[in-house]
This record gives structure tokens, sequence and C-alpha cells, in this order.
């Protein structure tokens, strides 16, 4: 059996949390589907079932190569919002600054999954670079140009929210939920990452 994941990270709860998953709980259609707010690295994918627990063994090493030891805050800034349109669709997204460690891990949980997908057009969609948040999601242009309206005056730029942790979900009943944390970061002033076991 098949399942569909995706490797996303979520942020710690927090005033800026809030008043996002408040925004999407108005404007995003898919809130519902997971309420927290998670932003992608790598797009959803499908693996059979009995390979998570291998992809997610070797993600958690590869990521513990690269994180451990690193004393620094690790927050995610997102620099303004964009619009997305694919066909009659229409996502507004936040649009994160990636710093030169998040580029690294994003290519590095590609690579690592890369490997798991026998079929090679779904490979290159993992190759794309470009991850946003969404945070609204529209048919028609003045439901979307209302949803801009209100978001320039409810968010302000740039906004940072601090890291969580760096997951595995899975879509399981129209829904995604959280299958397996990869890395946690600790919300203190000495900040260090914690590998979930």
């Amino acid at each position: 059996m098949q399942s569909k994941i995706f490797i996303g990270i979520s942020f710690y709860p927090g005033s800026q949390q809030k008043k996002i998953n408040g925004f999407r709980q108005r404007f995003d259609s898919k809130y519902f589907n997971q309420k927290e707010s998670v932003m992608s690295l790598v797009a959803p994918f499908e693996i059979e079932d009995v390979k998570i627990k291998y992809l997610a063994e070797e993600l958690e090493e590869e990521l513990e190569s690269y994180f451990y030891g690193h004393e620094t805050n690790r927050m995610l800034t997102f620099m303004g919002m964009d619009i997305f349109v694919s066909g009659k669709n229409k996502i507004l997204y936040l649009n994160p600054l990636f710093g030169s460690d998040l580029e690294f891990t994003q290519e590095k949980i590609s690579e690592v999954c890369k490997d798991f997908i026998p079929n090679r057009e779904v490979r290159q969609k993992l190759e794309s670079k470009k991850m946003f948040m969404p945070i609204g999601r529209f048919q028609d242009s003045e439901s979307l140009q209302n949803a801009v309206n209100q978001a320039q005056k409810e968010i302000t730029f740039p906004l940072e929210m601090p890291l969580a942790h760096i997951s595995i979900f899975k879509k399981m009943n129209n829904a995604w939920s959280e299958e397996h944390k990869l890395v946690s970061f600790l919300d203190d002033s000495n900040t260090f990452l914690q590998m979930d076991m």
C-alpha cells in the first residue's frame, strides 16, 4: 500500500503563528486538512508504507550529522506575500527567506527522498527549490484581492517564526498529520538541536 507524504517544517506556537493560523482559517479552504501552519521542504509524493520507516531513519541520520551541535536560534523569516496561479486556482502565500543552512537541508532531504521514489517524473518534481507557505486559496480574483488587502492590514513583514520540527507528514483521511519527527529545535535562549528517537 502507498501513502502520500511530504517533509515539512512546523513552528512553535506564538503570536505570529496564531495570527497566520487565524488568517488561514478565514481564507484557506484547506485549513481543516492541516490546521497548524506548516511549510513543505519537499513537495508531496507517494511512497510504499513499509518504506516510510527506512526513509525516516535515513533522513534522521542525514539531519543529525548536519545540525548536531549548532547553538544558534532557528528562525524562519518571511519577507512578504506572493501569488501562485495554477489554472483557475490562485494561492496566496508567504515567501520565506532561506538561509544557506535551510537551502542545504532542503537539498539533502530531496536527495534522500529521490532514492525512495521509482518514478522519474516524480523525482524531478522534488528538484523544485521554490517553497512557500500557503495562507489562502481562491477561485476568483475579487476574493483574492480582498484577502491580500486584509493580509496587508494584519501581517507585518519581515515576519519571523521559530522552527519547532522538521517532520514527515502523511495524508490520512484527506488530512495531513505528523507521522515522524526527524529533528526538534528547542525554543529558549540557548537553542540547540534535539533529535527525537
